[in-house]
């Protein structure tokens, strides 16, 4: 028993090899002098890698001594134990089709690996496509009649003289080899931990949150006329608030990934489709991972799970609410999330945390939440049950204004539905004490627009202030800045701000695009004069490119060649094209959008990155068909 636990130590250690190059080195975090994190990474796989394996040495041992007792003949006990193996991990793997099943099974096993870890164990997800069905199940048949093929040749080999000397020598050398190997692991989780209590992070707790499809004029603090967000609205007394926050683009995917790396979609290659985030860019979480904070992610929707790179830093990364068989247009994951929080708060109330919480239920498909009913009395053909966005887009031309009405009450009972749960957040952050000195960002991806212009309704086509001038609320630890603020920012400047708060230096090999973000009120010089740059290409018909600076905007329609030009001052609602009367004006912005464009084709050459291109399921874009990110 105790030779095939060292061959299990030594196998283990040959995958945790393999798994550290093709997991662990691709990040380059020893180029851009982040240590820490990369040892943190490489003990975790190593770990997996010889607990996974030892058991499963040591599990065969012994249903091959037990069935041994059965069946006589040890060349065919082998062989139906290595069958008998196989086949229970064939069942494991069947019942990847019953959640609960699966999920208890492997989250039992991953927690238990994790307790033993310093980092997070990065595993695939578990919903996996059909085609990755198929090929795992494939690999199990080729695999069980290999090692049927390899113990009958075994068997016959093992009675060679010179074999059987060479053999006992192997494994007088093996149980050497692993106990050191087991030795450098203790010593190096031993190590691990004494860092985290050597050097504790001096910076304060981090809460990122961020509401998907929150417009900021459907907020109290922004000046809304409905109750919508009462405890958005108490926050924001304790903090900044932003009015000339703006995205990077207008829908989830890329606007997300440029404020996880501090980068443009450009430069992430996210022009259109489902892109990953490369292992090249540093995220926010690999920031403060990198600096012994304790790490987490909730997200709600599939276009932020770990197979399009968003677990990247992350200890503990929770896409539940985010599975591609959860029904879109029925799902509300809003108090499952704040509970998730809630819980990794009490746990971790005494270790410093970066939290990122996404909160979808403002996104279309709408529902009502019948204590937040706006227009009880309307009587047209849409129910309150909820509609694809897709069915949005195909039918907004025949939507009469009581339609509108209707859409947006239900939007805005999903607001407030949303803000219910902050609520309780907040006041668990103050129960816990430890909602004074954290640093608390809450901010939207995109907004969305409800026919302003009888165009859409919607998000991702276009670039109009609905969609890209986005809520922005900080609170900074002990509350020290209040108040509002004009200063022109973008999401992307949400990394640096972050570290420069925590004490986190990103590294001056990492190339960002954002800047930290001033809360003094002396800059509030109309903006002074910054120009923040959006972007949106998800379909060959929308491909827009956008300049914002002191109350002008130009967008560039790619698509088309043609150009637009708003005075947001006199014409906030982006109603009228003056670029044929300012050509001076239109002139200045192009050039800011030529340089632009120059700076990131360089920075992509620079990187010489590789596209992460993604496949999906049939369940995942029929989901990404609802949302309206797919034609």
């Amino acid at each position: 028993m105790f030779n095939k636990a060292c061959w299990g130590i030594l196998f283990g250690a040959v995958v945790a090899v393999l798994s550290v190059i093709n997991k662990v080195l691709p990040h380059e975090y020893l180029y851009y002098g982040m240590q820490r994190i990369f040892i943190k990474e490489m003990i975790s796989w190593t770990n997996f890698s010889l607990l996974t394996f030892t058991g499963l040495f040591v599990f065969t041992s012994l249903l091959n001594r037990l069935t041994l007792k059965v069946v006589k003949n040890r060349d065919l006990n082998n062989t139906l134990s290595i069958m008998f193996f196989s086949a229970i991990a064939l069942c494991l793997y069947i019942t990847n089709f019953n959640d609960k099943v699966y999920k208890l099974i492997t989250n039992t096993f991953i927690n238990v690996v994790r307790k033993l870890s310093p980092g997070d164990v990065k595993l695939e997800s578990f919903a996996l496509t059909s085609s990755q069905n198929v090929k795992i199940l494939f690999l199990i048949i080729i695999g069980i009649i290999i090692l049927v093929a390899l113990q009958w040749l075994w068997r016959r080999i093992l009675v060679l003289p010179a074999v059987s000397v060479f053999l006992k020598k192997l494994n007088y050398c093996s149980t050497y080899l692993s106990l050191a190997i087991v030795l450098v692991i203790v010593l190096a989780n031993m190590g691990v931990y004494l860092d985290k209590k050597i050097n504790p992070p001096s910076g304060p707790n981090v809460i990122l949150i961020i509401l998907d499809t929150l417009r900021k004029d459907h907020l109290g603090c922004y000046g809304y006329e409905r109750n919508t967000s009462p405890n958005i609205d108490a926050f924001a007394e304790d903090a900044v608030v932003f009015n000339n926050a703006f995205s990077a683009a207008s829908w989830t995917l890329p606007s997300i990934a440029g404020i996880q790396t501090s980068q443009y979609p450009s430069v992430l290659g996210m022009r259109k489709g489902l892109t990953a985030i490369n292992d090249n860019f540093i995220t926010i979480a690999e920031l403060f991972n990198n600096s012994n904070y304790r790490t987490k992610s909730v997200v709600s929707v599939l276009l932020l799970q770990a197979w399009l790179g968003f677990d990247q830093g992350y200890d503990e990364f929770d896409d539940e609410n985010a599975l591609d068989k959860i029904r879109i247009d029925t799902h509300i994951s809003s108090a499952s999330i704040t509970q998730k929080a809630i819980s990794f708060l009490e746990q971790n109330k005494n270790q410093k945390h970066f939290l990122f919480l996404h909160f979808f239920d403002a996104h279309s498909d709408f529902l009502l939440h019948e204590k937040y009913n706006y227009y009880p009395e309307y009587k047209g053909p849409y129910n309150s049950k909820g509609h694809p966005q897709k069915d949005l887009l195909d039918k907004f031309k025949t939507l009469s204004q009581e339609d509108i009405k209707h859409f947006v009450a239900l939007y805005d009972s999903e607001i407030n539905f949303i803000d219910e749960h902050l609520g309780k957040l907040f006041e668990k952050l103050k129960q816990l004490g430890l909602y004074d000195d954290s640093l608390i960002i809450l901010t939207a991806d995109h907004g969305e627009e409800f026919l302003e212009r009888g165009e859409m309704i919607g998000h991702g086509i276009t670039l109009f202030q609905e969609q890209i001038n986005v809520p922005l609320i900080i609170k900074y630890p002990g509350n020290r800045h209040r108040g509002r603020l004009e200063n022109y920012v973008g999401t992307i400047d949400l990394m640096p701000t972050m570290g420069t708060v925590a004490g986190i230096t990103i590294p001056e090999k990492y190339d960002y695009a954002g800047r930290q973000i001033s809360f003094s009120p002396d800059r509030q010089t109309n903006g002074d004069g910054r120009a923040i740059i959006s972007e949106i290409g998800l379909f060959d018909f929308a491909k827009l490119q956008s300049v914002t600076q002191n109350g002008w905007k130009y967008v560039y329609d790619l698509a088309k060649g043609t150009d637009m030009l708003f005075d947001l001052k006199h014409d906030p609602q982006e109603l009228q094209n003056v670029a044929l009367n300012n050509k001076e004006k239109l002139s200045k912005l192009k050039g800011i959008l030529s340089d632009w464009k120059k700076k990131t084709e360089i920075q992509k050459r620079q990187k010489a990155l590789e596209v992460k291109d993604v496949t999906v399921s049939e369940a995942q874009l029929q989901q990404l068909r609802d949302l309206g990110y797919v034609q």
